[in-house]
């Protein structure tokens, strides 16, 4: 049998109980012991609680996988120098992230901890080896810009508000952890802000929804590529390969039945399609008023083709991107720019 943790009441990481539910979402695959270990969840801390619950949701434990895979398989495609010692620490977190599962069904939650963080730090050293596409920077950013996309579509989330807050949290701690020079420490948040985000989706998405996802990619790799400049830097193309990658993922995925895994990749295209057109480590005030001014003619050119049913839905929820991305570089925050994109990428897909 298997449950997912998603499907549970996850009102809030700070108390007890979600703990208590990750161990039986996933104690409850072994028909010999229906009901899950003993747990003592007193002693629990609320992060503690957080890695128990995603390590409870196999996509979730994925989402954060997804992240370094694409980039270390670019870089190996390549044939780049150190590609086979990202390949090596990757398939290293890989079987981290299992024993850390066999820990939790096994009702040894210190140790599912312990591997499940070793893991992650397993990914973003992954990351930290394809330094060709910034690959720690960008995915701190990527953390960053998390919170807005849960404030855009809170339908999506379970307990939206809590949630932007908790990623928020993580996502300014590995910020704070980047600028000390801790790079694997602030990749490493960033993966589990990943994960979160992944876990607290409200459905399984079904396969209109996945098309839908996979459209959406494809129209973001198209529009960056328009953007780009007649001679791109070496990064963009490199951003541009990975986008290419997830957006196969994706489609193979889709095909496979992964619905859940196929939409984050989906989403993972959309926004290295962004990084491919802005590169990690800086918006100047140019790009900025560039993506601004983009998603506004775009918005104004889809609403104006008075679309129904899912492109009015989709309409609206690109409206809300666009506001919270300008509001957000009115506040000098300029992770705006990932919701403007995002609301770029749906209008140019109303407007066919």
């Amino acid at each position: 049998m298997k449950t997912y943790a998603r499907s549970l009441s996850l009102d809030t990481f700070r108390g007890p109980s979600l703990a208590l539910a990750a161990v039986v979402a996933l104690a409850a695959c072994d028909a010999s012991d229906p009901v899950g270990p003993d747990v003592d969840e007193g002693v629990l801390t609320a992060e503690s609680q957080m890695v128990l619950a995603v390590l409870g949701d196999a996509d979730a434990v994925e989402a954060g996988i997804a992240v370094a895979e694409s980039p270390v398989a670019e870089r190996l495609d390549a044939g780049r120098a150190g590609a086979a010692s990202a390949r090596s620490t990757l398939d290293l977190a890989r079987s981290g992230f299992d024993e850390a599962r066999s820990a939790l069904a096994r009702g040894d939650l210190d140790e599912a901890v312990t591997r499940a963080t070793d893991a992650r730090r397993s990914l973003a050293r992954a990351l930290d080896e394809s330094p060709a596409v910034r690959g720690s920077i960008g995915a701190v950013e990527r953390a960053e810009a998390l919170p807005g996309e849960v404030t855009a579509d809170p339908e999506s989330y379970v307990d939206p508000g809590s949630l932007a807050i908790e990623l928020s949290d993580l996502a300014e701690r590995a910020r704070g952890r980047m600028a000390s020079g801790d790079r694997v420490g602030a990749v490493s948040d960033a993966i589990l802000a990943e994960q979160l985000h992944e876990l607290r989706r409200r459905d399984r998405p079904d396969r209109d929804r996945v098309d839908l996802a996979i459209a959406l990619a494809g129209t973001a790799i198209e529009l960056a590529t328009r953007l780009l400049p007649d001679d791109p830097e070496p990064e963009q193309l490199r951003f541009l390969r990975v986008a290419e990658r997830h957006l196969r993922a994706a489609v193979a995925l889709a095909e496979a039945g992964q619905t859940g895994r196929a939409v984050h990749q989906a989403e993972l295209a959309v926004w290295n399609a962004l990084k491919a057109v802005v590169l990690p480590g800086g918006v100047s005030e140019e790009e900025q008023r560039m993506i601004l001014d983009l998603a506004e003619t775009l918005f104004a050119e889809a609403r104006a083709t008075e679309p129904e049913g899912v492109k009015a839905t989709l309409l609206g929820i690109s409206l809300r991107l666009l506001e919270h991305g300008t509001a957000q570089l009115e506040a000098g925050n300029v992770r705006g720019v990932a919701a403007l994109w995002s609301s770029a990428v749906i209008s140019t897909w109303i407007i066919g």
